[in-house]
């Protein structure tokens, strides 16, 4: 199988977008963008697989998906964080972790250690 090569503005900005990807603490597109590197420096898929603990045919989705969108698809993955949304608002939530610091005794109950049953 011949190699995939990239043209060098591309790499550039797979590096740059690389970087984007741990200032912002986004494993998932650390984990795509690098493997994109990797095949325009040659890496076999099978090895670049090895090495994310993914399938081969995960690399070959995300190099086609490259290849159909470019960054367009690249820039969806952006991290918008994980999980349900917060009900509560900053304010209670500042509240909340000044009681659990300041301890139970200090919020009205008897007992000194935060437990998560009450027990009657």
């Amino acid at each position: 199988m011949t190699p995939i090569t990239f043209s060098k503005p591309i790499l550039d900005r797979l590096h740059e977008e690389l970087l984007k990807a741990v200032g912002k603490n986004n494993v998932s597109l650390y984990r795509i963008i690098q493997a994109l590197i990797w095949l325009g420096e040659g890496k076999p898929v099978a090895e670049i697989a090895k090495l994310l603990n993914v399938a081969n045919k995960t690399v070959y989705n995300w190099l086609k998906n490259f290849m159909c969108n470019r960054f367009d698809w690249l820039l969806k993955r952006r991290y918008v964080g994980r999980g349900r949304k917060s009900r509560l608002t900053k304010a209670q939530k500042s509240k909340l972790y000044k009681m659990i610091v300041s301890g139970p005794e200090a919020c009205g109950f008897d007992c000194g250690v935060w437990k998560g049953v009450t027990l009657i």
